[in-house]
C-alpha cells in the first residue's frame, strides 16, 4: 500500500513539472526532418545552446518530482508512525534531506537559467 500512495504522488506532482510535454502523432512522409528542413523556414538548433540546457532542465524537474515524492513519504512515516520515537526520527531525517535536495535543485535551476540567458556576444 505504501508503494502505491509513493507512486501515485510522484505521477500526481510530475504532471506539474511535466505537464507541457505533447504527445507524438504518427508519422508521416510530411512530418520527416528533411521534409521540414525543405519546406519551412524553421531556424536550425544550436546544439549547445538549446539541448544541453534543455536536458539539464529536464533532469532536475525529475530530481525535484523525485525529492517531492521522497517528502511525501516522510509525511506518510510521520502520520503512520505516531508513538513510534525510531521511525518519526527516520521521517524527520528523511524530510530533512528532501528538504535540502529540493532546495539544491531549485538553485541549481535557477543557476541554469542565469547562465543561459548571459549575454556574451557584447565586448568587455
Amino acid at each position: 500500500m505504501k508503494i502505491y500512495i509513493f507512486i501515485v504522488g510522484i505521477i500526481f506532482f510530475g504532471s506539474f513539472f511535466f505537464g507541457d510535454i505533447a504527445i507524438a502523432e504518427k508519422p508521416t512522409a510530411e512530418g520527416t526532418i528533411d521534409y521540414l528542413k525543405q519546406h519551412t523556414s524553421l531556424p536550425e538548433a544550436n546544439f549547445e545552446a538549446e539541448l544541453i540546457p534543455a536536458v539539464i532542465r529536464f533532469l532536475l524537474s525529475l530530481f525535484a518530482v523525485f525529492l517531492t515524492g521522497v517528502a511525501l513519504y516522510a509525511g506518510y512515516l510521520f502520520v503512520v508512525n505516531f508513538g513510534n520515537e525510531e521511525e518519526i526520527e527516520k521521517a524527520k531525517k528523511l524530510l530533512m534531506w528532501a528538504i535540502v535536495g529540493i532546495v539544491i535543485a531549485a538553485i541549481s535551476y535557477a543557476l541554469v537559467q542565469g547562465i543561459i540567458h548571459l549575454d556574451f556576444s557584447r565586448g568587455a
